[in-house]
Formats: structure tokens, sequence, C-alpha cells
């Protein structure tokens, strides 16, 4: 009896680790690329990879338990049964009383395109990526005549990929801001790279690696994640211990950002993720809820950055609607992570349990995308793809002209769509100096967008292009509206024009790019020099603002010129005598005049006679982070459209959480508006600004309307005779101050009180007076007697011939 009892507990040992999983490989692919993974949740140690012998496979020696099967072939992958997600598989349960699971098949297609992926390599100084890098891909050795680079891919972290290439061979080489280029294989003579070979047999070229010769110290995670989600929505937690335990504090967060995030400069060592809404969803890497099953993900010098560390959320939505689809190109051809968003059309009050952010969903490799959980309702469906036109449901550009869909309980609908690629064409012109030769080496750049709004005009960021010995340049751009400029720099000295002979991006004229268009040419002037400078140093969110553009208008409007400031955020003007309005911008920010204020209703002048400095001024920020869609038009009170107009938003705590600018037709479109009540403003330089306050519920029009100003002239007078003094005491000031100001001559005078918005707050005197000094009393309150919150307000004093603008501070 002890015998058999020995037996049988060698056969049950036995049985625990003799679990087996098998079946058949169907594809034209040679067995050498292919391999088939058992995964089991929460336990990285029990996955198994055997490779496929004679288009079958056995894996055998598993533990008992539950496994999703994963065939990979090349950078192709498919899980059983025919699924790209884990979430989506069929899984395998081994159990003692069936522990072999055999017919476990793959049909894989054969590709007709191939890839090219590999990383950048030891780069020890630089764990985020190459700074200002690219890799170029090549269908010729770079060394013969004529080779240019097909395609480009700017490194935003250390891996690349170039994808949909036709089979045939291919050449890559790295280019980074300070270094000499770098071809595959780690050569630099273009004349010595390495020929990379793609063909049904090897579809994907994995590894095509570039090494810098450093040892990195320091690593990355990154990823993204799928499902309901937007920015600020969900965060990704960052561990070095399993976070089994609520005290376990996480050494880093990240916010989501358009479905990504990533952990930059880690220290090596072993980490594990969650993924979590503050509506209590929460998901651990890898497809977990239960923190003891988490996956680990190993960084170290052989593994620095570990990329696609990705989670699928599902939201705690309380619907039982489906909505699902495929989204395909012109061509009928499938579109991967296209981003499918479903709008409630009003989202008043958290109707039905649908939070007040879109439900979202990626379109997976096959162009299929599903919407589950939604709440009974009336929706929007849009659609949107880098390089492709948006669209809402049904071939709708704007929502006003999108087909509602009705969601019922257990609705289950089906709706594709198809994009159109955007179109692009070539911008081309010459580019002269003051004498009319050609300038070589100028950059011209184009800001704009692909659809509806040329972009911030103060944030130079977009396409640019080189002039050549002849001064001829070439852009290619999308169909859309763009400001375009040119820049010459030589020295200290910079030259800069907009088109069409500007000299600065907020007046500059809107380019409409619709088809090829030429003659878009450019005369830079000579950087002049005058005896009186103005300078100072730009910041946003508390750091210098490198490479800000800065902008100084002449209040008469008769001077206007342009500068970037340095990588210290230092700028500084040669001007003729005169006050001057200040405007700057940088990437993240918002347009802002001087002394930090959107609206160019409540800019201040500054007084330009000798040499003036520490004009400091702080960039205000975009907050962001809604998801509703608001447009309209911004017209003159004739109903003719003002095209470069800034539209923004502000939402009730006085974050700016949108911003747009008008195109050629006076239209602006932004996608960043939360629930709530909205201030809108559209503001412009010289013009009289228009503010509008809204509820949003969902997606709005707003409208606006906005008058020029009277021009004001000092033309023949650079000592400023008609300049208004003016001052008050106390400032900061409770519960009032006296505001004293000099008018030259007899005149009308109007003194206005604003807040930070641009919006009017109390009108301290509209009528004619004397020349001489005057005073008025503010008590800070508004119009309708209604005392004002502590903060920084603006008084203006104008008359016929000026305009003063002063900062004030209510203390209370």
């Amino acid at each position: 009896m002890k015998r058999l009892m020995i037996l049988l507990a060698v056969l049950a040992t036995f049985a625990l680790s003799a679990a087996t999983i098998s079946g058949n490989v169907t594809t034209e692919l040679p067995d050498s690329v292919l391999t088939v993974t058992a995964l089991q949740p929460g336990n990285p140690q029990g996955h198994v990879s055997v490779e496929v012998e004679d288009g079958t496979y056995v894996i055998e020696e598993l533990e008992l338990g539950t496994y999703y099967v994963k065939l990979e072939a090349l950078g192709a992958h498919l899980f059983y049964d025919g699924v790209l997600f884990m979430e989506d598989a069929t899984p395998i349960e081994l159990t003692e009383a069936n522990p072999w699971a055999s017919e476990i098949n793959f049909n894989l297609e054969t590709p007709d395109l191939g890839a090219i992926i590999g990383n950048v390599m030891g780069c020890g100084s630089c764990p985020d990526g190459p700074p200002s890098g690219s890799v170029k891909l090549y269908n010729m050795l770079p060394s013969e005549a004529g080779a240019e680079a097909i395609a480009e891919y700017e490194l935003e972290t250390t891996h690349y990929a170039f994808t949909e290439l036709e089979f045939g061979t291919y050449y890559v080489g790295l280019f980074w801001e300070g270094q000499d280029p770098i071809y595959y294989e780690d050569t630099a003579d273009p004349a010595l790279a390495t020929a990379i070979e793609l063909s049904i047999e090897n579809p994907v070229a994995h590894e095509i690696n570039f090494d810098l010769g450093e040892t990195p110290e320091l690593g990355m995670i990154a990823g993204f994640v799928d499902g309901v989600m937007m920015p600020n929505s969900y965060t990704v937690a960052l561990y070095d211990q399993l976070p089994v335990e609520p005290e376990i504090e996480p050494v880093a967060e990240d916010n989501v950002n358009g479905h990504h995030y990533a952990f930059h400069n880690i220290e090596f060592g072993t980490y594990y993720l969650k993924c979590y809404h503050e509506d209590g969803e929460v998901q651990y890497y890898d497809m977990q809820e239960d923190p003891n099953n988490a996956t680990a993900v190993e960084v170290n010098v052989e593994n620095p950055v570990a990329l696609g560390i990705n989670f699928a959320m599902e939201g705690n939505f309380s619907g039982s609607g489906t909505i699902t689809g495929m989204v395909t190109d012109q061509n009928a051809e499938p579109i991967f992570e296209a981003v499918v968003h479903l709008h409630r059309v009003n989202n008043g009050g958290n109707q039905g349990g649908m939070p007040n952010f879109p439900h979202v969903a990626l379109t997976a490799e096959n162009g299929i995308y599903s919407l589950e959980n939604i709440p009974a309702g009336e929706y929007y469906v849009k659609v949107t793809k880098d390089g492709f036109f948006p669209e809402f449901y049904e071939e709708a550009s704007h929502w006003q002209d999108a087909t509602i869909i009705t969601i019922e309980d257990d609705s289950e609908l089906t709706i594709d769509f198809s994009l159109d690629s955007l179109a692009f064409y070539q911008l081309s012109g010459v580019v002269l100096d003051a004498a009319g030769n050609p300038l070589e080496g100028t950059v011209v750049f184009a800001k704009g967008s692909n659809c509806q709004n040329p972009g911030n005009p103060l944030n130079l960021n977009g396409p640019t292009a080189e002039t050549d010995a002849e001064g001829n340049y070439t852009l290619e751009l999308a169909t859309g509206d763009y400001i375009v400029g040119a820049l010459a720099i030589s020295g200290e000295q910079q030259s800069i024009q907009f088109y069409d002979h500007k000299t600065n991006p907020l007046e500059a004229d809107i380019v409409t790019v619709e088809s090829d268009l030429e003659g878009i040419n450019f005369d830079l002037p000579e950087p002049a020099s005058y005896e009186n400078s103005l300078s100072g140093v730009v910041s946003l969110e508390g750091e210098p603002a490198a490479n800000a553009v800065i902008v100084a208008m002449s209040s008469d409007q008769t001077f206007a010129t342009t500068v970037l400031a340095n990588e210290n955020g230092y700028y500084e003007f040669s001007l003729p005598a005169n006050e001057y309005y200040l405007a700057a911008n940088a990437e993240g920010g918002l347009n802002t005049f001087y002394p930090g204020v959107i609206n160019f209703q409540a800019a201040e002048t500054v007084e330009v006679t000798g040499v003036v400095t520490d004009i400091n001024f702080e960039i205000i920020p975009q907050a962001g982070g809604g998801y509703f869609v608001v447009d309209g038009y911004v017209n003159d009170p004739n109903g003719q459209p003002v095209y470069n107009t800034t539209v923004s938003f502000t939402d009730a705590y006085g974050n700016v959480v949108a911003t747009a600018t008008t195109d050629a037709s006076g239209y602006y479109e932004t996608s960043e508006l939360s629930v709530g009540e909205i201030e809108g403003l559209a503001t412009k330089v010289f013009y009289e600004s228009d503010t509008e306050t809204m509820e949003v519920y969902g997606n709005t029009t707003v409208d606006f309307t906005i008058e020029p100003m009277e021009q004001l002239s000092n033309e023949g007078t650079p000592d400023l005779p008609n300049k208004i003094a003016t001052h008050n005491y106390p400032n900061p000031f409770n519960p009032t101050t006296t505001i004293s100001f000099n008018i030259p001559q007899q005149t009308n005078v109007n003194v206005t009180v604003y807040n930070v918005k641009g919006e009017k707050v109390k009108t301290l005197v509209n009528s004619a007076l004397n020349s001489g000094t005057h005073t008025v009393v503010w008590d800070g309150e508004d119009d309708n007697q209604n005392a004002v919150a502590s903060g920084v307000y603006f008084y203006k004093v104008r008359t016929e011939n000026s305009t003063a603008v002063k900062k004030i501070m209510m203390i209370k």
C-alpha cells in the first residue's frame, strides 16, 4: 500500500509538469521565422516559447493553469483564436482532468509589405533619445549620386520604425544634432552602409540598431492606453515593488497624454505598473486586476528601453449598448490605431452614467474597433487619425453636419468609416535680400494645421525647408491654411519676414494650400539699427522660454518687428522711439501680451526711448484636458471675416483650456472643452475684443464680433507728446485706489477697469475733460455694485490720441 501511495504521488507530480499545448500553423512563411508562446497571466516565469517545425508545434511540460497562446512571425502576431489582442483571445484551460490541449491551430496570411525596426543604443547621456534626431530611410546606397531619403522618422524615444514598406533593398542612417551621421551598421561612411533586404521570407527587419558607443546609465518605460481615455483622464503609476499594500507609494506617475505615457531617466531595476482612473478603474500590467499577478518589467543595460507596456482600459460605464465597425482608407485598406470617439449630444448632469468625457477606442491592425457598455442616449461618432481628414458619422467634416445615432438598452450597431488621406502639395518660392540677391540657407517655415485653423501664429513649429544657392525653396504641405515665413540668422542678427511682406506673424496673410503654389516669395530687409533698445526675459511655467517668438508693435501701428529669444529666454529689439505692445509665445503656451495677459485690450505698452531693460513677463500656459468641440466664426461689424484671430476659452477656475486661430474665412475649431461654465474670448491686435459666456454640456458653436480700434497716429513725433501720464495709489489696495492721469489737451476720455480675461469690470470715466491732471477713485466694485474678488486687474485710460494701461492688484 505504501508503495502504491508513493507511485500515485510520483504520477501526480508528473501530471503537474506534463501538460501540453499543440497545434498546426498554416502559412507560406518559413518555419524558421515562426514562434508560438504559451502565456500564463500573472506569471512571466510560466511563459514558454517553441519554434514551429514542419507546420506544427508542441509546447510541453507546462504547469496546470490558464494560458493564452500567441503566434509570432517577424513582428506580426496572432492570438488564439484569430485575434490581435490578448484580452480578446480564447483562454486554454489545462486541468488534471484535461492536461492536454491539441488543435490549437493558427492561419497566418502571407504579408505583402514589410517593416524596418530598431533602436538607438549606447547613449548613456540621452535615455530619452538623441536630441533633435531622426532616422532616414533610403532605397539606394546613400553615397550614390541623387540619393535622397524616401522617409524620415523623428526620434521621440530611442525607438524607430518604418512600416508598410514594399519588398526590396533599403539603407538607414541616424542624423542628430551636433554629430556626424551614422549609417547601419555603425559606419560614418555612407558608401559602407549595410543593405537591408525585405522579402516575403524576411518581411520585417528587427534590431536594425545604431550603437553610439556609450553605456546607458538610465532607462525608460513607455506605452499606450487603449479604451476610454483622453489626456489627463487616466494616470499610470510606476512602482519598484509589487504594489500589494495601499501604503506602498509609486516612485513616479505620468498622466496619459494622447493615448501615450512614458517614464524617462529611471534607474535600472525591476518595476511594476498600474493604470488607474479617479472613478475607481484599475489595471496592473499585464492585463491584471490583482496586484499580486502584476508582470514585472526589467530595465537594465541590455534592455534600457522597455516599449509596448500597454494597457487596455474599459471605463466604468453603466450601459449595455455596443458599436462595432471597421475604419479603412479610400482604398479600402484597414487603418491601424485610428481613434474612434463617441460624444453624447448633450452631456448635462452626467446623464445615464456617461462620464463627462467621450468613450474612445483604437482600431486594431485589421481596422476593427469596438465601443461597449454605452448608456442609452444620443451620440455623435467621430474618427481621427494622423495623415487623414477627420470624419463624423455619416461622412461629415463638422459635428453640425453629423448624423446623430441613438443607443438603446442592448443596442448593437455597426458603423464603418472610410477616411480620406490628406492631400499634399508643393509650396515654393524664392528668398532674396534687400538688394535682390538670392539668400542661401534661409529657413522657410509654415505654421498651420491639416484641416481648419492655421494654428498659433506665435508658435513657429511646423514644416521647414532651406533655400538653395539660388534662394529657391520647396515645402511639402497638406491641404490647409498656413502662416508662412522666412528666417535668416547671421551671428547675433536675425531677419524675419512673413507672407505677404509682413513683419510679424500676428498680422501675416493666411496662405491657403489646396493645390501646388508658386511665387510665395520673400525679400528680407537688412536688420535695422536704432539708438533705442528694448530687452528682457520671457518664461513659461517658471522656466526660460527658449526660442520663444517675441513681437514688438508700436501703438500707432507704424512699426513692428519680430525676434526669437535665445536658449535663456532673453530677447532684445533695436527700435525707433515709440510706445510698444509686446506679444510672445513658445511651445506649450498661449499668445501672451505684456505684462502677462491673453487679451490684447488688457495689454500694457512700454515706452521705448534710450535703453529699456528688464521687460520680463510670463507666457500663460494652456491647461487643456477637455473633450468637446466648439467652433464658430469671427467677423467684424460688417459681417466680414477676421482671419488670424486668437479664440480662447477659460474655465471657472481661470485656466485657459482651449485655443484656436481663425482661418481665412474667419472660422475656428477646437476640441478641448470640458463640461461647465466657460468664458470665450476673441482677440486680435488692434481690435476691440469680444467675450461670450456659455454653459458647455456637449459640442457647441460660438460666434464673435470684433471691431478694429481707431488707429492712433504719433507719426513724426518721436518724443510722444500725446503720452498719457498715469499712476494709482495705493497699489496693492483695499478697499479703494485713486487713479491719477494727465492729458495734454482737451479731449474725450474713457477710463475702464478690466479683469485678467479682458472682461470689462467697471467704467470710471467716459466724458470730455480739459487738459491737466485728473483723478478718479475705484471702490473695488463692478458696474453692478458687486465687490470684486482679490486678484490682478488692469485699468485703461484712453483718449482720442493715445492709450495707457496699468496693472493694479486688489488684496483682501
